[in-house]
């Protein structure tokens, strides 16, 4: 059903968005997975209502579900967003220690690789500030071994260019359809859906024929990959000591307000538990109720999961 929606509805519909995110509270892993596959196409990458309302299902009290939620979050556009991330924000003075620790995986897959030094910087241990220092001093001599070893692994190349070319022309002609309203009138559903699924096994092959031509995949990569990825786990657990303690977790959210440039402009609406994604929606009077301040995680809990009750089996329906 989730696979026709994107061609019923228009991209960004409210009410199509809230049933598709009501399905990440589903018990079905495979209703989840759905979900999370075809938010994109159904809000776009960028859309501030469907943010908001995955960011609230990631105070969720079922595991699976702020699993979900996050990943969702992922596949958004949301890297570097302080908007989502104060929206994020907004559920992390919950009295459950494991729904604050996934609310923390959740942050650390929004934030920018030079804002992890800054959370070490801050909210880190003496040995985890010296580590990010090394790893830092380590990235810059890595990063020109990995540049030197692409311009070597593009010049014995060239030839595999001519397949990189050909799918490039076979994802433009099946984007230029897919795109096209009077295609999609004049075929089946079934015909529109294998169009997509080959898209995006050309769209697969394409991403692997560029590495191979343009270098991105050597050892030398993989070692960049792996310092960054380094850097990011150290931010994570500097964040899950902090937010762990019931006395520091209030604290790290003020540093982290303060000093992430660009979140300060958001202080007032973490303070008041009121996302703006939420304030800018048609359900400002829901927004209010579900994050007004003084609200008890139960309340939250309960209303959220009425709304998705109601959501889910009009999505059967």
């Amino acid at each position: 059903v989730m696979d026709c929606l994107v061609h019923v509805v228009p991209k960004g519909h409210h009410a199509a968005i809230e049933r598709v995110v009501a399905c990440l509270e589903d018990a079905s892993f495979d209703v989840r997975m759905t979900a999370l596959k075809n938010i994109v196409s159904i809000a776009g990458k960028s859309n501030a209502y469907a943010i908001g309302c995955i960011a609230s299902r990631l105070a969720s009290t079922s595991t699976y579900t702020r699993w979900s939620s996050a990943e969702c979050l992922l596949v958004m556009d949301t890297k570097g967003n302080r908007e989502v991330l104060s929206q994020i924000l907004v559920h992390i003075d919950n009295t459950d220690r494991f729904i604050r620790q996934d609310i923390v995986g959740a942050m650390v897959g929004v934030l920018l690789p030079s804002d992890y030094l800054i959370v070490i910087q801050h909210l880190g241990t003496p040995q985890m500030i010296e580590q990010a220092k090394q790893l830092q001093s380590d990235a810059i001599d890595l990063r020109k071994a990995a540049e030197a070893k692409s311009i070597q692994v593009r010049e014995t190349n060239k030839p595999a260019r001519k397949e990189a070319k050909r799918l490039e022309h076979e994802v433009e002609g099946a984007k230029r359809d897919l795109a096209d309203q009077k295609w999609l009138d004049a075929n089946p559903c079934l015909i529109v859906t294998q169009r997509k699924q080959g898209l995006l096994k050309s769209m697969q092959a394409l991403a692997a024929a560029r590495e191979s031509v343009d270098g991105s995949n050597t050892p030398e990569w993989e070692a960049v990959e792996e310092n960054a990825h380094t850097l990011k786990t150290l931010c994570l657990d500097a964040l899950q000591a902090k937010y762990a303690d019931d006395k520091a977790r209030r604290g790290a959210t003020y540093v982290l307000t303060n000093h992430i440039p660009g979140l300060s402009d958001f202080a007032n609406n973490i303070a008041g538990g009121v996302s703006t994604a939420w304030k800018s929606s048609s359900s400002m009077s829901k927004a209010k109720s579900a994050f007004g301040t003084g609200r008890k995680t139960s309340t939250v809990s309960n209303a959220s999961h009425a709304s998705s009750t109601s959501s889910v089996k009009a999505m059967h329906v």
